[in-house]
């Protein structure tokens, strides 16, 4: 429950309809996770052969890159992503392949069956071609349900994605590397911390990097302050509930704003304030003097 650190009082919250409730964020420690449909990779693919290279005939090596994703219930899992030089179909007018066989083996390294096309392409300037820049995977659920899931290998005719590299020609590019740029699913989330806006609106962040708000802080107006009491710790009471309060959220009608992570200023009688300031000045006076009559003595 959210309390005042004083007088530990509960703090009410406002609904759309303008009752009062407790704010509590018992159902708000967790944050859903949401499952992968649409994954968008980066990277390279550094075209390598067999050996020294020097042997004409030597074939290229395969690439194989894991890469995770998550389920309906934002559990993580890690495939693993095989993409093979199919020689059959050169680039024309190039001696390079730019078609390769696609394969996705799962946790348990079985492959698995595509719901697409099982090879990507890439033109003479080693970007994806149109048409053959995705695939297409099924995954299932413990409890059978099926998700499906697409990996784009980057725009076509664009290098914001995955692109092919001559090994030889770039010989600072050494290993081929793809990764996940973009994944719209993501993990379940624990509650990290909770913030309040100027319209006293509460903010709970996870650890995922989700944020959802949720409840309002309420401030109730009164139109004759005069009538309310004051007790301690910069309270009021209205006694006898002789004053009609209106209750609203923050910078509504007549209602300032909230500062969250702010220090309000202290609700003081300023007058009893200084009165005890010169009593414990008079205090500290004759403390003096008897400390020197005390030296004089001896």
């Amino acid at each position: 429950d959210l309390i005042d650190q004083n007088s530990k009082e509960q703090i009410m919250g406002l609904d759309d309809d303008g009752n009062l409730h407790p704010i509590n964020n018992t159902n708000h420690m967790d944050s859903e996770g949401k499952g992968s449909e649409h994954i968008d990779l980066k990277g390279s693919i550094v075209l390598k052969k067999e050996g020294d290279g020097k042997d004409k005939d030597a074939k290229y090596l395969p690439v194989t890159q894991s890469f995770t994703f998550f389920d309906e219930t934002g559990a993580a899992h890690t495939y693993t992503l095989k993409l093979t030089p199919d020689t059959d179909t050169p680039t024309p007018g190039s001696k390079e392949p730019h078609t390769w066989k696609v394969s996705i083996l799962n946790e348990q390294k079985q492959e698995i069956h595509l719901k697409s096309l099982d090879s990507i392409s890439f033109d003479l300037m080693g970007q994806p071609e149109m048409g053959n820049n995705e695939i297409k995977f099924e995954f299932s659920n413990t409890d059978g349900k099926k998700q499906l899931i697409s990996m784009n290998f980057g725009k076509p005719n664009t290098s914001e994605g995955v692109t092919q590299v001559d090994g030889t020609l770039s010989p600072d590019q050494k290993e081929s590397k793809i990764e996940v740029k973009k994944d719209d699913g993501y993990a379940k989330g624990k509650l990290v911390k909770a913030d309040i806006d100027e319209k006293g609106q509460i903010t709970y962040h996870y650890s995922n990097g989700k944020s959802k708000h949720c409840d309002k802080l309420a401030l109730a107006y009164f139109q004759h302050p005069e009538a309310l009491t004051q007790t301690h710790d910069g309270l009021y009471k209205n006694p006898n509930k002789s004053v009609h309060a209106q209750y609203q959220h923050s910078g509504k009608d007549n209602l300032g704003t909230i500062k969250g992570g702010y220090l309000e200023m202290a609700n003081v009688d300023m007058s009893t304030e200084f009165a005890n300031i010169i009593a414990y000045q008079r205090m500290f006076q004759v403390c003096s003097e008897v400390m020197q009559v005390d030296k004089s003595v001896i």
